[in-house]
Parts: structure tokens; C-alpha cells; sequence
């Protein structure tokens, strides 16, 4: 399942996030910034494209 996360590096959210990812879920967490989406790419999940 495709799964679009917020929160995804808070104490909470992380805990979730390696919860989707070891069942095998598709996840996008959403990050505020670029040092929290290589925090986020390292579990195995990926932070949503922009362009600015």
C-alpha cells in the first residue's frame, strides 16, 4: 500500500514510519528539510519531490 506519512522524523512518527516500511508498505514521509529527507531515504522511505 502507498502510504504519504507527516510527521515521519518526530519521536512518534519514526516509530510508524519503520513500521510501514518493515511491512513492506510504499512510504512518502513528508520533511522540512534536506539533512530530515536523508534521515528519512536511510529507513528506506522517501520524502516527496518539490520544486522550488
Amino acid at each position: 500500500m502507498r502510504v504519504l506519512l507527516t510527521g515521519g522524523t518526530g519521536y512518534l512518527g519514526a516509530a510508524v514510519l519503520d513500521r510501514l516500511v518493515s511491512g513492506g508498505h510504499q512510504v512518502t514521509a513528508l520533511v522540512r528539510s534536506a539533512e530530515k529527507a536523508e534521515l528519512v531515504r536511510a529507513k528506506g522511505a522517501e520524502p516527496p519531490r518539490r520544486t522550488p
